[in-house]
C-alpha cells in the first residue's frame, strides 16, 4: 500500500479517449499519482493484474461485455484492497439498487469538468486509504 510521500497508483477504465487522455493529466497535476488507463473492461482487468493499482476508477457505460459496475465487482474479487470508484453520466438512481449493493468507495456523477473531479476523487482516496495524496498537501 502507498504511504505518505509516495504516490498512489490509479487505473482509469473508460472507452472515451478524452477520459483516458485528459483525466490522467489532470489527476497527475493535482495528486501525487501514477495513472494507467484501459479502454475496455478486459484490458482493465489485465492491467489491474499486472500493476496492482490502489485505486480503480471506471465509467459505468463501457459499451462492452460488462458494465463498469461489473468490472469493479470483479476487481474487488481479484484485488480486495483496491479502492473502487464508479463515475457515470447516469444519475445514482438510474443505475439502481445494485450500485448500493456493490459497496463501492465512491460514485462521481458526470457531467463534471475534469478539474472538478480531482477534489472529490482525492477525498474518496484519502477517506479509503487514510493518506492525503494531494500535491498541495503539506508533508
Amino acid at each position: 500500500m502507498a504511504q505518505e510521500g509516495d504516490g498512489v497508483r490509479i487505473l482509469i477504465v473508460d472507452d472515451d479517449p478524452l477520459m483516458t487522455d485528459m483525466l490522467p493529466r489532470r489527476i497527475r497535476a493535482g495528486l501525487r499519482a501514477e495513472v494507467v488507463t484501459a479502454s475496455t473492461p478486459e484490458e482493465g482487468l489485465a492491467v489491474a493484474e499486472r500493476v496492482h493499482p490502489e485505486v480503480v476508477l471506471s465509467d459505468y457505460n463501457l459499451r462492452a461485455s460488462m458494465t463498469g459496475l461489473d468490472l469493479l465487482e470483479e476487481i474487488e474479487r481479484r484485488l480486495p484492497g483496491a479502492v473502487r470508484i464508479l463515475f457515470s453520466g447516469h444519475a445514482r438512481h438510474e443505475i439502481g439498487p445494485r450500485l448500493d449493493e456493490a459497496d463501492l468507495h465512491g460514485f462521481l456523477e458526470k457531467p463534471m469538468r475534469l478539474d472538478e473531479m480531482i477534489a472529490p476523487l482525492a477525498s474518496i482516496i484519502q477517506g479509503a486509504l487514510g493518506v492525503d495524496f494531494r500535491r498541495s498537501a503539506s508533508r
